[in-house]
């Protein structure tokens, strides 16, 4: 098990979590246009209930922004402590 301060990892775990962020809103999606509810459900209602509107570009470039951050963190043994010399 390696040892890290504290200090050297808060700007990952920001990051990380700020990405996480953007790539759930950019799932989650949004309301879809009520006018074309016809062409994937009975009413209006239950379309806005169980559909919604998801960007791919969005996604996609919210995936690969999650996945930087996730390379980087990879390469967190440069960020081990050191041990005291005595």
């Amino acid at each position: 098990m390696a040892i890290y301060k504290k200090t050297d990892l808060i700007k990952h775990i920001h990051e990380l979590e700020e990405r996480y962020q953007t790539l759930r809103t950019a799932l989650e999606g949004a309301t879809p246009n009520p006018n074309i509810y016809d062409q994937y459900s009975i009413n209006s209602e239950e379309f806005s209930q169980y559909f919604v509107e998801i960007s791919a570009d969005d996604l996609n470039y919210a995936l690969q922004d999650f996945k930087s951050v996730l390379g980087i963190i990879q390469k967190i043994d440069k960020k081990k402590a050191k041990k005291l010399g005595r």
